[in-house]
């Protein structure tokens, strides 16, 4: 079992609009802060082979971004991410083999 703490430091997130005409601008969330969690069993079948089940979940968030104003030429806009959380859960079945 394993805990952490996650310090991000200058995150900027770039988002695609070039569909649209506006490029791709990107904003910049400054720090943020999370956690991380997981769970890993471990099991040997035989001398050099093991299975292994894993499970991670990880949470991090920030406030609001910059404004930035973008503009395709015709009309002007501006954008900002008024608050950003991201929430990953992995699941993992390994099968290892030392040699």
């Amino acid at each position: 079992f394993e805990l952490g703490i996650v310090k991000i430091d200058n995150g900027e997130i770039e988002i695609d609009l070039n569909d649209y005409g506006f490029g791709r601008p990107v904003l910049y969330l400054g720090d943020g802060n999370g956690f991380n969690a997981s769970v890993k069993f471990q099991h040997t079948l035989i001398d050099n082979k093991s299975i292994s089940l894993g499970l991670l979940y990880q949470r991090w968030e920030f406030g609001k971004s910059n404004s930035e104003f973008i503009s395709n030429g015709v009309d002007t806009y501006e954008i900002y991410e008024p608050r950003s959380e991201s929430k990953h859960t992995i699941a993992s079945l390994d099968f290892i083999f030392l040699f």
